[in-house]
């Protein structure tokens, strides 16, 4: 029942890593890009 437990904690831990990890990148590539063309589009 431990070792389950266990298991199962660890696949939630990884799942919210995973997640946190991908609004972080696209976050930070929505940033950019924002950047890039708002600098194109308003000189």
């Amino acid at each position: 029942m431990k070792t389950f437990f266990f298991k199962l904690y660890g696949f939630v831990l990884k799942i919210s890593i995973t997640k946190t990890f991908y609004f972080f990148k696209n976050g930070v590539l929505a940033a950019l890009f924002s950047l890039f063309y708002g600098k194109n589009l308003f000189p």
